[in-house]
């Protein structure tokens, strides 16, 4: 029998950045794995497919998976599945940035799997409300390293909200990015994927 440890956060003290780094500081393993309890694996090797590309190559440090909406989803929740999620694989790196912009960052720690030792060597992931991946990935970049994107480890993932609530994400995702201009001075303005 698998031994869990469940560690309780409040939802007032929850913090997508500094909860995620409280939880990887729990382990002693090489390599750590975000998954959502809304993203539910298409096939039994989810896991094996996402940390495949962190085995293989030394430089990369993170790699994240393909999201698709659930069967019935709205527009709303499938375009950006569709527009951000592609069906083939790729290796970003902070070079990438002249062709990619801000999607050279893109990650969601929804379905992602980083080097452990890296994420130490950038301080782990910042306290911040919103968009902690996008802080690391242009961070473990900027040292060097590189990021997966693993088409093959697909999660069904979307989410039904209103339009107030896509207002308040978008509008959360623009505040932390605004809290960090040398981020937006690097790549410019985020005006296409990602």
């Amino acid at each position: 029998m698998l031994k869990a440890k469940v560690i309780i956060i409040p939802q007032a003290d929850f913090n997508h950045g500094a909860t995620r780094e409280y939880a990887r500081k729990q382990l002693d393993t090489d390599i750590v794995v975000y998954l959502t309890q809304d993203a539910i694996p298409v096939s039994a090797d989810l896991i094996e497919l996402l940390v495949k590309p962190l085995i293989k190559h030394d430089d990369i440090a993170v790699s994240y998976g393909r999201q698709i909406a659930y069967q019935g989803a709205n527009i709303f929740e499938a375009f950006p599945r569709e527009y951000n999620y592609g069906n083939n694989s790729q290796i970003r790196e902070i070079d990438d940035v002249a062709e990619y912009g801000v999607y050279t960052f893109f990650c969601s720690n929804s379905c992602a799997a980083y080097k452990n030792a890296a994420l130490n060597e950038i301080g782990g992931f910042k306290s911040v409300l919103t968009n902690e991946d996008y802080f690391a990935v242009a961070d473990l970049l900027q040292k060097g390293y590189k990021i997966a994107y693993a088409a093959d480890a697909v999660v069904k993932h979307s989410h039904s909200y209103t339009l107030w609530q896509e207002f308040q994400r978008y509008f959360d995702t623009g505040y932390v990015r605004a809290e960090s201009p040398i981020i937006q001075q690097l790549v410019g303005q985020a005006e296409s994927r990602g």
